[in-house]
């Protein structure tokens, strides 16, 4: 009986010390910020609940839980691409990026980013129309959950190919994510960075400065 009571309790004490790294984790990464079913602004159904998963377009690499229409920046996002893992024995791929002309295809989501940051800093409502302006286009600011497929964790800081992207060192780079609930009219509404020099993935306000790094938009 002894021996069994031992047994429940290291098992019992096994899973305490998971349960708070997995939230550690999760918090490090945004993901505890949102909830799918939350609903925010202007992306409500008439009846004040959450909107129906839908595609962004024909053809396109994310499921989002609202309307391209809505106002704002683009919504959450989910991929549908596999995620890159970095040199685990799973079945998930390795990170892959091909630099060529000034561009970085990901082989792993086929995502075709420029391989520059654009110079300067810039606010949240200033990034997608700053990538908009760039020739050999259409160029568009990334979602939340395109821009962390970049994180390579298998680099020291900043956490990131620099033989791909040969710029882009310790800087918070903005994402067309918005931190719900999303506050309209609000010029300091924050917007999701991911912050190359820690790794990690933190709200910012949207009125203050941040990086841009631009993709080719589908």
């Amino acid at each position: 009986m002894a021996r069994f009571d031992r047994r429940r309790l290291a098992v019992a004490g096994a899973i305490a010390l998971l349960v708070p790294s997995a939230v550690a984790c999760n918090s490090i990464i945004g993901l505890t910020d949102f909830e799918k079913t939350q609903c925010a602004g202007a992306r409500c159904a008439d009846d004040g609940g959450p909107l129906p998963d839908q595609l962004v377009e024909a053809g396109a690499d994310v499921v989002t839980d609202a309307p391209v229409e809505a106002k704002g920046a683009d919504p959450v996002s989910w991929a549908k691409w596999p995620m890159p893992s970095y040199g685990d024995a799973g079945p998930l791929p390795s990170p892959s990026l091909t630099a060529s002309g000034g561009l970085v295809t990901d082989n792993v989501t086929k995502l075709v980013w420029r391989a520059t940051i654009i110079p300067g800093d810039f606010k949240a409502n200033d990034a997608e129309g700053q990538c908009e302006k760039l020739a050999n286009g259409p160029w568009r600011a990334p979602k939340r959950i395109e821009l962390v497929t970049l994180l390579d964790y298998s680099h020291p800081t900043p956490f990131v190919d620099r033989t791909a992207f040969t710029d882009l060192v310790n800087y918070q780079v903005w994402t067309t994510s918005e931190v719900r609930p999303f506050v309209a009219g609000n010029p300091s509404q924050p917007y999701w960075v991911v912050n190359f020099g820690s790794g990690a993935v933190e709200p910012l306000a949207g009125d203050l400065n941040a990086k841009v790094l631009c993709l080719r938009a589908k």
